[in-house]
């Protein structure tokens, strides 16, 4: 798998356009910027998988409070 974006060329406008399998590996399906028509991606790679630091990110246990909301409105007036 290369790291640098990729041409393709579409199916149906015949158009070639970029797809970066670096920033999207874990994309099975792209879709053409011009006539958003899709198509299978030859270069997904099956053993992708997100870090573990996003992953926690990603799912906090916390819910969002209006405390939280006002903190965050603070920090912005205090500018």
């Amino acid at each position: 798998m290369s790291c640098g974006p990729e041409l393709v060329k579409c199916g149906g406008c015949g158009k070639k356009f970029p797809v970066n399998t670096w920033k999207h590996p874990n994309r099975k399906t792209v879709h053409c910027p011009f006539c958003k028509a899709p198509h299978k991606q030859s270069l997904f790679d099956e053993t992708w998988k997100p870090n573990e630091q996003w992953h926690k990110g990603k799912h906090t246990t916390r819910p969002f409070t209006i405390g939280d909301m006002r903190r965050i409105l603070q920090g912005l007036i205090k500018r």
